[in-house]
C-alpha cells in the first residue's frame, strides 16, 4: 500500500515539474517578445532624435506622432514648441535608456514607456517617451521633458 502512495507522489512531482517547465518556457517566450517590442520602440526614439537634430519637426508630427498626439495639438503649435525647445536645449548629443516598461491596459491602448537620460549641447535631462502601435507601426503618443531636474551644461569660454 505504501508503494502505491509513493508512485502517486512521484507522478504528482513529475506533473508539477512539467508544469513548472512549461510556465518557465512561456515566461521566457513572453519576455523575448517584450524585449523585441521595447527594442522597436527604442528605434522610434532614435529616429525622433535624428529628426530633431535636423529640425524636421513637421516630419515628426506627420509620420511619427500618434493620432491621439495629433488630436491634442496642431502641427504649427508642435513645430513652434519644438523650435523653442531646440533653442533652449541645443542639439541632441546622446542618451541612455534608464527605464522601460510595457503597460497593458484594459481600456485604451497598450504602450511602452521609455525613460532616457539625454544630453543636449546645453542641458542634461530625463525624457519620457510613450510609444504605442497604430496601424502596425510604432507611434509617439507622448513626450515629456523633465525640465525641473535639468542640468545646465557649462560651456568652456
Amino acid at each position: 500500500m505504501s508503494t502505491k502512495y509513493q508512485v502517486r507522489g512521484e507522478l504528482k512531482m513529475i506533473f508539477y515539474k512539467k508544469r513548472a517547465l512549461v510556465l518557465m518556457f512561456f515566461c521566457v517566450l513572453v519576455s523575448a517578445c517584450d524585449d523585441a517590442k521595447v527594442q522597436e520602440a527604442t528605434h522610434e526614439v532614435e529616429s525622433f532624435h535624428e529628426q530633431y537634430n535636423k529640425g524636421n519637426f513637421n516630419y515628426i508630427y506627420q509620420y511619427m506622432a500618434s493620432k491621439e498626439f495629433k488630436d491634442s495639438t496642431s502641427a504649427s503649435d508642435y513645430a513652434s514648441f519644438m523650435e523653442r525647445n531646440k533653442q533652449i536645449l541645443g542639439m541632441y548629443k546622446f542618451g541612455r535608456l534608464i527605464k522601460s516598461e510595457k503597460v497593458q491596459v484594459l481600456i485604451g491602448y497598450n504602450n511602452i514607456r521609455l525613460t532616457y537620460h539625454a544630453t543636449y549641447s546645453n542641458y542634461e535631462l530625463d525624457e519620457l517617451f510613450v510609444i504605442r502601435k497604430e496601424n502596425g507601426k510604432n507611434k509617439i503618443q507622448q513626450i515629456v521633458y523633465d525640465m525641473m531636474n535639468a542640468v545646465k551644461i557649462k560651456k568652456d569660454e
